[in-house]
């Protein structure tokens, strides 16, 4: 992945351009009146086609890239006549015609992915969890910011309301330091049993349209399992990280803005969960994650019905502080979010709050910049680490480090698999 192999590809490539350029071509290429010039036209190319399918525009998708040549035959077919199929994605890298790369892999072709297509003059999409681990995480944000591309990010907003949060950090109503509650029992689905592993699993053949050591890619290399690809992917440590970093990116950004901490991370981490497989993603029951100032943040996955229950008034604890609580209530199809002492609702209800209307370009609704989007992902990284070391770690949101903890520290910033590396 060398930066002198790509420049041969390139190289290669604009040869063979000039060798045609007596070629005569349709009169759209010449642009005009009537006419749209190709440097006006935005073409893009779809790297994995999992979910990438789905990003597929007929007509404006030139490229398209899966290392299942099933997947890829399917891919190409929707991407219609004109598109071209690849197994290695940095030839589209290689491709001027192309100014979107949308990055739709596993999570552990994130990031190298996208920094090569930044660094190749593209724009990038691509799709949540922005990376397996933190330290990818801010190579990510590093390169956006030096290369000025425009980013998106498949990530939008779901669980409770913000703006309560929002108004309650801002006015100081229920003093400080507040705790915020993201659970199961307030809408919040971190999907725990359908994203995991398997363990013991027995190695089975490599199917011949599968390119099995372009797939493992920067991870480590184990032996082929149908279940370690293709969505339940999630449930492996070497590609991702359950169903918490596949969901907090969609819970927790509005969140975390609200809480002001889309610019750092909680110091301190604790878990509850049973001990973690090596390879396996598995059960965990609830985090406690502490930012410098004392504001901290309980996620609850509802695996363990005895934590986070409503009480017997059908109210789930949200927010709370020195000064008072807010609950979220449901009776049947009715809901509501309410206080204790009641009138706190409605002193918070006349709170105005201004908004930062600061956007990185393409990204959505409370999603700020690219460092939010790092931030929210950090969280779910961080969670795992606890869980996989099994105790409480202690992280410095500058450096990016764990403290005092060699073990957990590796976790934050493993080394690639051979050639691979950033």
């Amino acid at each position: 992945m060398s930066a002198e192999k790509l420049t041969r590809r390139g190289f290669l490539g604009r040869t063979a351009a000039a060798a045609s350029v007596f070629t005569i071509v349709p009169r759209h290429v010449l642009g005009g009146p009537g006419q749209t010039p190709p440097s006006d036209i935005r073409g893009d190319g779809v790297v994995g086609l999992g979910r990438g399918m789905g990003f597929i525009s007929r007509g404006r998708t030139l490229a398209v890239c899966d290392v299942d040549k099933q997947r890829l035959a399917r891919g190409l077919a929707k991407a219609g006549p004109g598109a071209k199929a690849y197994t290695d994605f940095r030839h589209i890298l290689d491709r001027k015609d192309i100014d979107l790369v949308k990055v739709v892999t596993p999570p552990h072709w994130h990031c190298l992915v996208s920094i090569l297509a930044a660094q190749a003059g593209k724009d990038v999409f691509c799709e949540k969890p922005l990376t397996r681990t933190i330290g990818e995480g801010r190579a990510f944000v590093e390169t956006i910011e030096r290369y000025g591309c425009n980013f998106r990010y498949g990530a939008h907003t779901e669980g409770t309301p913000s703006d309560v949060i929002r108004r309650a950090f801002h006015s100081g109503l229920l003093g400080a330091p507040l705790t915020v509650y993201q659970a199961q029992a307030l809408g919040c689905n971190f999907k725990v049993d359908a994203w995991r592993g398997y363990v013991n699993i027995r190695p089975q053949p490599v199917p011949a349209h599968l390119d099995w050591d372009m797939y493992v890619g920067p991870s480590p290399m184990k032996p082929y399992h149908p279940h370690r690809t293709h969505g339940s992917f999630r449930g492996y440590w070497d590609y991702d990280g359950g169903g918490l970093t596949d969901m907090a990116p969609h819970i927790l950004n509005a969140v975390i803005a609200s809480m002001g901490k889309e610019h750092t991370s909680p110091v301190e981490i604790d878990t509850v969960a049973p001990p973690a497989h090596p390879d396996a993603v598995g059960l965990w029951y609830t985090a406690r994650l502490v930012y410098d100032d004392g504001a901290t943040l309980v996620l609850d996955s509802g695996c363990d019905p005895s934590t986070h229950r409503p009480d017997s008034q059908g109210r789930t604890l949200l927010l709370e502080g020195p000064k008072g609580r807010v609950y979220m209530q449901r009776s049947g199809r009715q809901g509501g979010v309410v206080s204790d002492p009641p009138g706190l609702m409605d002193e918070l209800r006349q709170v105005q709050v201004p908004r930062d209307t600061s956007k990185l370009s393409g990204l959505p609704g409370p999603l700020r910049t690219v460092t939010h989007a790092h931030r929210v992902n950090s969280i779910g990284n961080l969670v795992n680490i606890s869980i996989r070391a099994g105790r409480k770690i202690r992280f410095d949101p500058v450096r990016e480090v764990v403290l005092g903890d060699d073990e957990a520290d590796r976790l934050v910033n493993p080394p690639m698999r051979a050639p691979w590396h950033l």
